[in-house]
């Protein structure tokens, strides 16, 4: 679970600069990223976000996959060893100097092992079918307006960023074959992970949370995930998208819920003005 933090910084960390997401191509850079193929474990993925919602880019099983994340998703649960007397800096220096900080380890560290909770939840995961695309042409990460673009060598690219100013990521790809649809994983709560390298970061340690089943809605061209967390906590994921000719454009978002803050709208809605606009106007 611990994991989690590695996503949750890099969201903070790779911030957009405000209003710099005009999607035009911008000209290459010597800052850019630039790689001939996509990565194939989610550690080494290519980092969008704006400091609350980003998503990591790579490839798993030919299909490209964003995993999708918020950075005020956790499971806040209280861990009972927090309130004890030791746990104090003074205390923590003394075993040190005695050479006996195995006991700090048993009493604090090794509640990880053993709790799942408190720790950074994940929001899903989106893919796409590449099988039928072919090789990679060229994976890029334009750090000038924080657009990933990926080309395939058979004339199809995808365009893809996390709007600077609002919870949106939008998603097009463009080509003269058929460009692929999104399909939305939800996280392996109450399923068997697929793996160790899973996009989920924890392995089988989603399950040990305790959370029941999601609500997956799939209408035309829309998905929404509802899910119920720890506490009264919650959090829905909505994307939509639309097919015009060869092309197909998209956008995503995550809202969270914790008892006591104000009520917002239903994402779901608010997502739907949302992809009414054009990726240009972004």
């Amino acid at each position: 679970m611990k994991l989690f933090i590695t996503v949750a910084l890099i969201l903070i960390l790779f911030s957009c600069k405000t209003g710099e997401n005009k999607q035009k191509l911008m000209p290459s850079s010597a800052s850019d990223l630039r790689f001939s193929n996509l990565a194939v474990t989610w550690d080494e993925a290519i980092p969008i976000g704006n400091g609350m919602l980003g998503a990591l880019i790579w490839e798993k099983e030919k299909k490209l996959r964003l995993s999708l994340d918020r950075a005020d998703l956790w499971d806040l649960r209280p861990m009972e060893n927090l309130d004890r007397p030791e746990w104090k800096y003074s205390w923590v220096k003394e075993q040190w100097e005695k050479d006996n900080y195995s006991v700090v380890q048993n009493m604090f560290d090794a509640q990880y092992d053993r709790n799942p909770a408190p720790s950074k939840i994940p929001g899903g995961a989106m893919e796409f079918d590449i099988s039928a695309l072919g090789e990679t042409e060229s994976v890029e990460l334009k750090l000038e307006n924080a657009l990933c673009v990926i080309k395939w060598k058979n004339g199809t690219t995808l365009e893809t960023f996390v709007n600077a100013e609002s919870p949106v990521g939008w998603f097009r790809f463009t080509g003269k074959g058929t460009a692929p649809e999104p399909e939305f994983l939800p996280p392996a709560y109450n399923v068997e992970a697929e793996s160790e390298t899973d996009d989920s970061h924890s392995g089988q340690d989603l399950r040990l949370l305790g959370y029941p089943a999601g609500e997956l809605v799939n209408e035309i061209n829309s998905t929404t995930f509802n899910q119920k967390g720890w506490g009264g906590f919650q959090y829905q994921v909505n994307v939509r998208w639309k097919k015009n000719g060869n092309a197909t454009e998209g956008c995503w978002s995550i809202s969270s819920d914790y008892p006591g803050q104000e009520k917002v709208p239903l994402l779901r809605m608010q997502l739907s003005q949302q992809s009414k606009r054009d990726i240009h106007r972004q």
